[in-house]
């Protein structure tokens, strides 16, 4: 099977949308305390000590006054890869 097939299937898919969901969470569902590495000239996040769900993550706060949803669309490809 190649590659471009597979990823029409609707298995493929399906599973794609399982990963998609995990990744995005509500704000409700975290909390951002201290900074841990500022951004730096030029950048556009702070790295972040957080709690997702109730467990102590790490996370990338990315500050943004617009984007796209063809850049959302592409930054949760990266993501799923």
């Amino acid at each position: 099977m190649d590659v471009e097939k597979l990823q029409n299937s609707d298995k493929f898919k399906k599973e794609r949308a399982k990963i998609v969901e995990g990744l995005l969470v509500q704000k409700k569902d975290f909390a951002i305390f201290e900074i841990l590495v500022s951004k730096k000239q030029g950048k556009v996040a702070n790295i972040h000590k957080a709690t997702l769900k109730g467990k102590e993550v790490i996370c990338k706060v990315i500050e943004l006054e617009r984007i796209t949803n063809y850049q959302i669309e592409s930054f949760i490809n990266q993501l799923t890869r």
